[in-house]
Formats: structure tokens, sequence, C-alpha cells
């Protein structure tokens, strides 16, 4: 899955090192933290750039419709597939060949929700981001963060 938005590409990147899914699946799973918006505040930082608290709030507010109405159930249900396919067969029966391909392919528009959660984030960083920082701004932004 491709794109040509910079921070997609960021995030990807960083998500594909050692222990740093792992890491962002717990934050998610055991604080309700959305990686997307964890991400995001990693790749500001990496700019340069400081979060204000009010920008990362328009920005919650931004795709939490998207959120709570399309990527949320969806991954609900990929993950209840998952775990029911795998009751089934350590239970001996057979979950149908289509089940790991059915949980590929969850997974796979998962993604590409969180792809347009992510193109929805970055054109309105493209057009309001204004806190222009330094180097050292990944403390700030990750404490405006767990503030927020």
């Amino acid at each position: 899955m491709t794109a040509a938005n910079p921070f997609w590409i960021f995030s990807n990147s960083l998500y594909s090192c050692e222990g740093v899914e792992q890491c962002c699946l717990r934050l998610q799973n055991e604080h309700a933290i959305d990686v997307n918006v964890l991400l995001y505040v990693i790749w500001c930082a990496c700019q340069g750039q400081q979060l204000q608290l009010a920008h990362l709030e328009e920005l919650e507010q931004l795709v939490d419709d998207w959120r709570q109405q399309l990527l949320l159930p969806l991954r609900e249900i990929r993950l209840e597939f998952s775990q029911r396919s795998r009751q089934q067969l350590s239970q001996e029966s057979s979950s149908g060949p289509d089940a790991p391909d059915m949980v590929r392919r969850l997974l796979q528009l998962e993604l590409k929700l969180e792809l347009h959660q992510q193109n929805i984030m970055h054109s309105a960083h493209l057009q309001n981001f204004l806190g222009v920082g330094d180097s050292r701004c990944l403390k700030e932004n990750l404490m405006t963060l767990w503030q927020h």
C-alpha cells in the first residue's frame, strides 16, 4: 500500500523498526492511544515542529468520527473473527480454508482505513500547522499527547 503522504511513509518506516509495533499496540490496547495520533506526534517532533494542545485537540476532533464509526468497528470485527477462527481450530474443527484469507483481507481493509485517517491528518497539518520549534520537540509533543 503506497501513498505520496510523507506522514504515511514515515509511519510505515518507524512502525517496521524492531519493537515499535509491539509498543504501539500495547499503548493502543492498554491505554486507548490512537496509534496514528501517536505517530503524528513523533513525526512532527522529527521535523522540529512542536505541537500545541489546541492543534492536537482539533486533529482528534477531525478524525474522531472516522475512527469511531469505521476504523474501530472494523478492528473489533477482525479481532473477533480471528479469535473465533483460532478457537475453532483449537477444538479440532475446521475454521475453513478461507478463515486466514478473510483475516488478512480484513487487516488490509483496516490498513486502508488507517491510511485514509492519516491522509486526513496530513491535509489538516498542511493547512493549519503553525507550531514550528526545534529538534527537542519529541518530549514536549509526547507530553501534550499524554495531557490530552
